[in-house]
């Protein structure tokens, strides 16, 4: 059942709603890139308490197209990755930056967009099952601000209620066998999507998986990090100011968290005053 369900995520037989969502990132031009094709069933969906948020916030420019792999020609096939608002997303995949192609600044051609694989486990392309029925309708959406994998999570969770975290990579955790397949995702990221989708409750099981995750060994480098700062994630600070504190007396924190005020004293962190401005008044308190 989990394996079926998992299949009609990318392909068009049993469904009438269409996503395109990011998959790659290419840091020296500044780009997300990629989109690939996810597929929802909207009476399945129906069935979950937060199938009205789904399309109730920031969907509203959705349009009615045929439910094939083109990626629409009106939409650009590549977007800013400050526009993406999130350039660490670690549910993105990177290019090698190491080897530059001489068409490295062509931004993916639209043929290359729609024929771009899905990824399945890390590394290993899977190409989109299933038939797809010639002219069939139904809505469609561009995703501009979640990756490929963060939403195959969402639309699995949405169906099934179940969800698969990765450890971070600042865990330095050796991975699981589940936690890389392809409807797996960083707790940050979903946390991120879920905050904004207002689905609370998949925004907590992120929140408690990213705990799970904070230690002596990435507490620093994770409370300094652009997602903690940003926005609305007050519940986020504190709970990492709160393991901050805990392991201030370990070896590794009192090596890490003074060259990170250094850097945020030298104005290399300005995303970061509010966490120093915090950890300023536990001090005095």
């Amino acid at each position: 059942m989990r394996q079926t369900l998992e299949t009609s995520i990318y392909s068009a037989s049993f469904t009438d709603t269409r996503f395109f969502a990011f998959s790659r990132r290419h840091q020296r031009l500044g780009r997300i890139d990629t989109p690939v094709p996810l597929f929802a069933n909207s009476s399945i969906l129906k069935a979950a308490t937060y199938y009205d948020t789904l399309f109730s916030v920031g969907f509203s420019e959705s349009s009615l197209s045929a439910l094939d792999n083109k990626f629409p020609e009106n939409e650009s096939p590549a977007i800013d990755i400050n526009d993406y608002g999130y350039d660490s997303d670690s549910d993105l995949s990177d290019y090698d930056e190491t080897a530059p192609s001489e068409n490295e600044d062509d931004v993916p051609s639209q043929q290359e967009s729609n024929e771009s694989p899905v990824q399945g486990d890390v590394g290993e392309p899977r190409e989109q099952p299933g038939a797809i029925s010639a002219g069939k309708l139904g809505r469609t959406v561009i995703v501009k601000d979640a990756a490929l994998r963060t939403y195959t999570a969402l639309i699995f969770y949405l169906y099934t209620g179940e969800i698969t975290f990765r450890s971070l990579t600042s865990s330095q955790r050796e991975p699981s066998a589940n936690a890389e397949s392809s409807r797996s995702c960083s707790p940050k990221s979903m946390y991120r999507l879920a905050d904004k989708l207002g689905v609370e409750e998949l925004k907590r099981l992120a929140f408690e998986a990213l705990k799970a995750n904070l230690g002596e060994t990435n507490i620093v480098q994770e409370a300094f990090s652009k997602f903690t700062a940003t926005p609305g994630f007050e519940e986020i600070r504190s709970m990492e100011l709160g393991i901050l504190r805990q392991a201030c007396r370990s070896t590794k924190v009192q090596s890490d968290l003074p060259q990170m005020m250094r850097r945020a004293v030298r104005g290399e962190l300005p995303h970061a005053e509010e966490m120093v401005d915090s950890l300023i008044r536990r001090i005095i308190a």
